[in-house]
Order: C-alpha cells, then structure tokens, then sequence
C-alpha cells in the first residue's frame, strides 16, 4: 500500500476563502508556510492574537507537487518566523495528523464515506492465514472464498450508525516478472466503519480512537500501530467508484508491540464476534466505557509495574465496580438517618468542642456520604469472578511446578488489602511497595472479566478468550 512521504510540498488554502494562498514544505510532521498574499502574510503575523479555539484547531487544505489532494490537521496557532535582512513572512505548524489523497484527483477531500484500518495488530486480530484454503498443494495455492473470512455488523455508537466490517484484503498482491509474489506483505487484514452518508473530515479522529480503542483492548496494550485510509465515492466517466485518502498519524509512542506479540497473545476478532457491536459501543460511550490506561504503553515496560499503573488500575476497579453494581439506596438513607442522630448525640455530650467537631467531621465525612472502602469494592467483583479467573492464573501444571502461586480467596482477598494499601500509603509515606503488586496482573484479568460481562459475553466466553491475552502472565 501506498504510503506519504515524510518530505512533499505545495499550496494551501490558509485563509479559506477557496483561494492558495500559501507555500508548503513538510518535514516529517512539521509544516513550514510561505504566504503568497498580504492577507495571508497578515494571518500568519496575528495567526495567535486572532484564532479562537475553532480557528487553532481546524483542518487546512491544499494541492500538492504531484496534484494529489492534502489536509493537515492544525491543532494550535500557526507559530510566525522572522528573517533577516528580508522578512518574508513564513509560519509553522506541527500536524499530528496528514491526508494525501492516493492519486491526481480533482475532488474534495473534506468528508469521506469509509474509514479503513490495515496492517498492524490487524494481521494478528484477524490471522491473515484465514485467506489461505489449507487444502493447497506444493503445485497450487487456493485462497478461500471471500465470505469466510469476511464479516460485518450493523453497529449505532453515540446516535451514530455505521457498518462494521472485518475483512482480509489481497489487494497488495502482484505479480512481477520471474518473481515470486509477496504474500506477507500482499494480504492484509482490515477493519472497516462503512457510512450510509459521508461524514465530515472533522470527525475522523473520533472514528480513529473508536477502533484504536477496540484494537487496544484486544491487544492488552496501548501502544500498538496499523495504517488508516479514507474513501471517498466519486463518479467520473468510469462510473461510481471510491478513491483512497492516505494518512499518516503521529500516535506518540515510542515504540510497537507488534513484534513481540502473537496471535495467541491476543483476543481475536473471531472470539469477540458474537457481540463485538457492544463491546465497541461500549469501549467508546462515555456512560460505559472503561478506564484502560493500566495497560502496557511501551515494551520496554511490559514487564514491569510502575506506580502510574497502580494508581490507573485502582481508578480501573472502581469504575468497574461502579458500572457493575447498583448501590442499595436504602443504605445510604439509612446512612444519612444514622449519621443525624450520631450527631446529635455528639452534640449533647460532655466532651470538649474540638473534640466533638473532630467526631462531627468524621461521622459527617464518613457515615453521612456512605460509600463502600475500594477494598470493599475490589472484594465485589472478586466474589463474581474468582472461581473463572482461578482457571487463567493457576494452570494445573504452573502450579505443580511452583511457577504460580496458588491462592484461596481468604488468601486472595488478604492480597487485595495489601494492593490497595499501596496506593493509600504513597500520599502520606511515599510510594511503598509490598507483596500486593503479586495479585497486579490478576486485578488486571479482574477489569477484563467485568467489561466482557457488561458487553454480553458469558464467563465461559471470556475465560476462554483471556486464557490466550493472559496465557504470558501465568
């Protein structure tokens, strides 16, 4: 597949009044601007005095050397440069995100009718070996029929309809003469989002982040890495036919857990399939989406546990907690009606005042806003999924060996207490670690089984599809 340069130029449209106005270089992310006009040598000067937040971050559209079509998303001011002895006016921007349409075509590229995802962690979610009839022979190569590997849902994510689908394309296959073709690179697999109507360019990074946050909870880790293009119909004299949009995306990670994982280490699209609709309603609502940034964010971290992640997976428990569990109202009345007459009788006492407003705070702080401990709340979602969790951690043979600890859930639950203090210590003491970091990747397995379930998978479901993301953890 075609890919950007990291080195093009052109013209913009920088004062968007359907007039380029404007000179481009890029390198890499950063673009450099030349006005070409008072009134955009004008704009670039009072590019900061002038913007609204609308203004900083928008879309600029331009041609570039090769006629092709472009947009550089600008998320803050154009920032001026000064030269001497002759000023000419140049801006610059960093754009974390660049379109380039895949050809000279002369068509408006600020909406699209698909978005596409390719290549990456795609090729282990959806194993592009499926393409492959196994019935083939040393003389013949048989690819299966499109269908069996192809599937899609209809899918409404914020009042949003759109059509997933998941699919292996063989497009980059070619033949070149007396050479073997490149199938490795040639198959592909792919994620579409498919639209009744074309959506604006304004929208693509909310559709980016619907996928990568559906990639990355499959994956078990954030920093993962795949190519996004968009398509646009258009009919010419050739009739209606779509063209590519190319992109490139500066993500911000270091580094890629492509090379390291395997399509055992992950939940596979086919695993998720019978309400993989939900689960991707569910990453991405704000009503019911989980907190996640416990995950691996570089490789040079997998294996090891930071305090961040501490604190993200506890943030993780109680969110899970909270979408999982009803809180008994009567409670928290019964609560309040305790509290009222421990106060009173606090009131009436013959104690001095500081300490009966000390007595107050607490019972006012505590009794009155009753909630459960995050302990408490820990101890919840254990009781629901221990027994499963018990088959993913303790594997018969693991534990013959000594390679795993074995845990009753009182041994379990005294673990919980020690985590948690963990976090509860570092605001006063400093961060302190202590045998509680042993049951980490257990209370990660913990946020899985309480998403999936919420999503509609059984525990059957889930056990045997986290068996595979956590099989390197136990």
């Amino acid at each position: 597949m075609k890919k950007i340069d990291n080195n093009f130029s052109g013209v913009l449209d920088l004062s968007k009044d359907n007039q380029l106005d404007a000179a481009f270089c890029v390198n890499d992310t950063f673009v450099t601007v030349i006005p070409l006009t008072d009134k955009c040598r004008k704009k670039i000067f009072h590019s900061d005095d002038f913007d609204n937040q609308e203004e900083k971050v928008s879309w600029i559209y331009g041609i570039a050397e090769d006629s092709c079509r472009v947009a550089f998303l600008k998320n803050k001011s154009i920032s001026p440069q000064f030269s001497l002895p002759v000023n000419i006016g140049t801006g610059s921007f960093s754009a974390p995100i660049i379109l380039k349409s895949d050809g000279p075509y002369d068509v408006d590229i600020s909406a699209f009718d698909i978005i596409e995802f390719r290549g990456g962690i795609l090729n282990l979610l959806h194993m592009t070996g499926k393409a492959i009839d196994e019935r083939h022979s040393e003389n013949q190569l048989i690819f299966q029929n499109k269908n069996t590997y192809t599937h899609s849902f209809p899918t409404i994510i914020d009042d949003v309809k759109l059509e997933l689908e998941y699919s292996i394309s063989l497009s980059g296959i070619y033949t070149e003469t007396g050479q073997v073709p490149n199938l490795k690179d040639g198959c592909q697999s792919v994620f579409r989002f498919k639209f009744d109507s074309p959506q604006p360019l304004e929208d693509f990074k909310k559709y980016y982040i619907y996928a990568l946050n559906l990639f990355q909870f499959c994956a078990g880790c954030m920093n993962i890495k795949f190519d996004v293009s968009l398509y646009k119909e258009i009919s010419d004299n050739k009739g209606k036919r779509h063209i590519a949009i190319l992109s490139k995306i500066y993500d911000g990670f270091d580094d890629y857990a492509y090379d390291r994982l395997k399509p055992v280490n992950v939940i596979r699209f086919d695993f998720i399939k019978p309400n993989i609709s939900n689960l991707l309603k569910l990453l991405n609502e704000s009503k019911t989406e989980p907190y996640l940034l416990f995950l691996p964010k570089s490789n040079k971290n997998y294996n090891h546990i930071l305090y961040t992640d501490i604190n993200d997976l506890c943030v993780a428990l109680e969110r899970e907690y909270a979408f999982s569990h009803d809180f008994n109202k009567q409670d928290k009345e019964d609560a309040k009606n305790l509290s009222v007459e421990l106060l009173q009788v606090v009131k009436q006492s013959k104690y001095p005042d500081h300490i009966k407003s000390k007595a107050e705070n607490i019972i006012c702080g505590i009794l009155k806003n009753y909630n459960l401990s995050l302990k408490e709340k820990i101890y919840f979602l254990c009781d629901i999924f221990f027994d499963a969790m018990k088959s993913i951690t303790e594997p018969e043979t693991h534990v013959q060996y000594g390679l795993v600890k074995e845990y009753t859930i009182k041994e379990f639950k005294e673990k919980i207490g020690e985590f948690v203090k963990i976090r509860n210590r570092a605001s006063h003491y400093g961060i302190a670690w202590n045998d509680g970091v042993e049951i980490y990747y257990h209370l990660c397995l913990l946020v899985y089984f309480s998403v999936l379930k919420r999503a509609g998978y059984t525990i059957d479901e889930s056990r045997y599809m986290l068996s595979y993301l956590f099989s390197r953890r136990f």
